[in-house]
């Protein structure tokens, strides 16, 4: 069940990028948000998650929200003791973020 809709432009203009995917509005964060290879937030990355938390909070309250993690397409190979696959590491950079979006 979808909750109601959300109005884009509610978003915009606020330091980061909005779209829609899958039909969903989804923000998207670029750059250095996380430490090449590892699942650790930038400064960059913590700065960037608190205004996006701040526009949650004041825009959006009440709706429920989806966090995915990305990694890029090389294999993990420097930090193979801490994360076997991209997979494993695109999981825990999604957590990062919701702790982050939660605790901010």
């Amino acid at each position: 069940m979808r909750g109601k809709e959300i109005d884009l432009s509610r978003l915009r203009g606020k330091g980061f990028e909005v779209t829609e995917v899958d039909g969903a509005p989804a923000i998207l964060l670029h750059g250095d948000v996380f430490e090449l290879g590892k699942g650790t937030l930038t400064r960059k990355g913590q700065e960037e998650l608190k205004k996006v938390a701040a526009v949650l909070r004041a825009e959006l309250s009440g709706h429920s929200f989806r966090v995915d993690g990305h990694t890029d397409n090389q294999p993990v190979k420097k930090h193979k003791d801490q994360y076997r696959t991209n997979w494993e590491l695109s999981a825990l950079r999604a957590c990062a973020v919701a702790e982050y979006l939660i605790e901010t």
